[in-house]
């Protein structure tokens, strides 16, 4: 019986025929990653964002407070509470080098409400807020031109009229991710759908994904979409013809955890994870680049130009990928990893829970040692 729930899940994680790459890093030595330094943040911290430079990370709560750092020191710059006790954040991240948003939910006086705030880092100043009449259980969206919130798109910088965002979901449940060009990418678990919606032409793509895209992702060059279900069947199409390239995973029998998908920064390359697998793939051309296996089940990974991807599973071990060379550079084991940032090729950052309270940790990436060293 063994044998033959080995063979069929063997069978159900493999992915399309063109894909070549065996699984990575058997046999290699794996060195430790190094702690360069850590710090003491918020007990209620949930996320991390950096800024493209790498200059400065956000550390976003669960309530109305998020703090700024910089990367290097990992000292704190500010921190800055938005509303008031019955405020919950729904969104916050960089805008570019230099401003970040803040998107929350207030629900004193029996009102509940969205607001978004932009602020800059030097000189320190809130630079733009705006007040949505309703609010939900929806993403705030912001980047360089654009504020998406539920049905709502606004061009920040200029004085326009709102203009009516389409969503796969009634409800604007499920994946929604706003674009640079200032498309919304949404989508609708039960009905097996995805949507990529421009307001400002009302142009839309709309198609059945086939799963249920329990994850899904549009790339940074909005030329590929790629969507994974709770058991990991992935699906990949390019746009804008929503060309099928074919699946990356054809999910497992049995699944504890969900299937998730990262892309990177820019470049046209995705992860994907289903239990304590993961694939990384190039998409132009198309191709699966590697795969490894965590000793359990995923919890969360990010992926960052150049093929480097940071891994950590239910069990707190971190572990660092090249991909492109199918090989790992360094790992570690932590009590837990709540959320992880690349802050630059050789430096990553951990947001680390333990005995109720939480630190970001930065770590060295060790340099890639060759496979065959000559002596």
């Amino acid at each position: 019986m063994r044998i033959g729930i080995s063979f069929i899940t063997a069978i159900a994680l493999a992915g399309c025929q063109t894909e070549q790459s065996t699984t990575a890093g058997q046999g290699l030595a794996v060195p430790q990653l190094s702690e360069r330094n850590s710090t003491a943040v918020s007990p209620s911290a949930e996320k991390l964002s950096i800024d493209e430079s790498g200059r400065y990370f956000l550390v976003a709560n669960s309530s109305e407070r998020i703090e700024l750092y910089e990367t290097t020191s990992l000292r704190k710059i500010n921190s800055t509470q938005v509303g008031g006790e019955f405020s919950s954040i729904n969104g916050s991240g960089f805008i570019d080098s230099d401003r970040y948003f803040v998107g929350y939910v207030d629900g004193k006086r029996g009102a509940l409400r969205a607001f978004v705030k932009i602020f800059q880092i030097e000189p320190e100043k809130q630079v733009y807020e705006h007040a949505f009449d309703a609010g939900g259980d929806v993403p705030m969206r912001v980047n360089i031109h654009y504020v998406a919130y539920r049905k709502t798109l606004i061009d920040w910088q200029k004085t326009q009229e709102p203009l009516e965002i389409w969503s796969a979901h009634p409800g604007y449940a499920g994946v929604y991710a706003l674009t640079d060009s200032g498309r919304v990418f949404t989508s609708n678990l039960l009905g097996k759908t995805l949507l990529l919606h421009d307001p400002r032409t009302n142009q839309r793509l709309y198609w059945e994904a086939g799963i249920k895209p329990f994850d899904a992702a549009i790339t940074r060059s909005e030329h590929h979409v790629i969507a994974v279900d709770d058991a990991g069947s992935c699906k990949v199409w390019r746009m804008p013809e929503i060309e099928p390239l074919g699946r990356c995973g054809w999910g497992a029998l049995f699944s504890s955890t969900r299937g998730r998908v990262v892309v990177a920064p820019h470049e046209e390359r995705f992860a994907v994870s289903i239990d304590n697998r993961v694939r990384v793939y190039s998409l132009q051309p198309y191709a699966l680049m590697s795969e490894f296996a965590m000793p359990a089940a995923v919890t969360t990974l990010t992926l960052a130009d150049g093929g480097r991807i940071a891994v950590a599973d239910e069990q707190g071990n971190l572990e660092v990928w090249d991909a492109q060379a199918a090989r790992p550079l360094g790992r570690i084991q932590l009590s837990y990893v709540e959320d992880l940032a690349f802050s630059s090729q050789d430096r990553l950052l951990a947001l680390v829970p333990r005995d109720g309270r939480y630190s970001v940790h930065s770590y060295d990436i060790p340099s890639p040692v060759p496979a065959n060293p000559h002596p």
